[in-house]
């Protein structure tokens, strides 16, 4: 099978990336062809030697994700199929969990239904309440879909391992709100509570003239909030972040790269209940009264305040791949172990 090479639209890297985990769409490479034995057996390359290689994610046919040492607006990808090599185990120097290193937990929200998996090696998994169904994703293979008049969500309570601290932080995710009507006045989209007596929440507010995103925290020291006004319309898709800045002690929101005001921290003190996705609460942990209706798509934290470059190079990679990676060509050669193998095969 041919190696399959794009080179990355300089236009939608505005800086170097460090450790940058990408999303390719597998079924554009050429991958929809082959059973998804095949597509694991890829090998993914930073040059078109196919003699750097890098970690990589096989999510399904449509949908992987690599991980570039050093993302430039010149950076190529090199995938390399032969249908016989075995998918990497997950803890392999080139396999999945090596792809999200440097996160507490990445949920790409593509079950058909029961629990998400955390696609680390920290295994942090979400427990599935009240069957959360699936539904289409904003991209690759799909996404858990919330409904309100269900009560579903998604929980992880025994996450004392994974408390904030002063840690500064990142949660990203895609959402998609199938009604701004129908739950009193506002809906929750995922809702965080850290350990260590850390709150950390980002909600959609709709139906408040305007609609926002809105990011909190709160400890046993400060409290704060920041908003940003958007149109929230049903049926579409939004990339929502919320980051917490310890150097500034502010809180960042961003919709769709709309940068929101900063947030400036204050006192007040609220209870950790643990990490819930797609339900908030009204006071207690046992109060889960506001729940979402909608979509919700790859899911990820991290305890790292990631840069306005950063979120722009995802949203550019994760909005719009096609543009993203450009036109895929055919280029021969390979490993020489590779095409001994290839060879053998036409013998035969």
């Amino acid at each position: 099978m041919p190696v399959r090479v794009a080179t990355v639209r300089a236009a939608d890297v505005p800086a170097t990336q460090t450790d940058f985990p990408f999303y390719i769409d597998l079924g554009r490479v050429g991958a929809t062809a082959l059973t998804l034995a095949d597509a694991q057996s890829s090998r993914w390359y930073t040059d078109t030697d196919l003699v750097t290689e890098m970690a990589r994610e096989i999510v399904s046919l449509t949908e992987g994700h690599g991980k570039y040492a050093s993302l430039t607006s010149t950076s190529k990808i090199a995938i390399d199929y032969d249908g016989i090599r075995a998918d990497y185990a997950v803890g392999a120097t080139y396999g999945r969990n090596n792809v999200w290193s440097d996160y507490a937990f990445v949920l790409h929200m593509n079950e058909a239904s029961g629990n998400a998996i955390d696609s680390t090696a920290n295994g942090f998994d979400f427990t599935d309440n009240n069957t959360v169904g699936s539904g289409a994703g904003k991209f690759g293979s799909g996404s858990r879909d919330f409904e309100f008049s269900n009560s579903e969500y998604l929980s992880r309570v025994d996450n004392a391992a994974y408390s904030l601290g002063d840690d500064p932080v990142t949660i990203q995710s895609w959402f998609n709100l199938e009604s701004v009507t129908n739950v009193l006045y506002y809906i929750q989209q995922k809702g965080w509570y850290i350990a260590a007596g850390v709150e950390f929440n980002q909600t959609v507010y709709t139906g408040s003239s305007p609609d926002y995103l809105r990011t909190e925290m709160y400890d046993g020291s400060f409290r704060g909030s920041s908003a940003t006004a958007v149109t929230i319309n049903p049926a579409t898709w939004y990339y929502g972040v919320s980051r917490h800045d310890t150097v500034a002690n502010r809180l960042h929101t961003r919709v769709n790269l709309t940068d929101a005001p900063s947030g400036v921290m204050n006192a007040s003190r609220d209870t950790d209940y643990g990490y819930y996705i797609g339900v908030g609460h009204g006071g207690t942990e046992a109060s889960k009264e506001y729940y979402m209706d909608g979509l919700i798509d790859e899911v990820r934290f991290r305890k790292t305040f990631l840069s306005d470059d950063w979120l722009t190079t995802e949203y550019n990679n994760q909005n719009d791949e096609a543009t993203f990676w450009g036109t895929w060509t055919t280029f021969g050669g390979g490993p020489a172990a590779v095409n001994a193998r290839r060879l053998f095969l036409m013998m035969v």
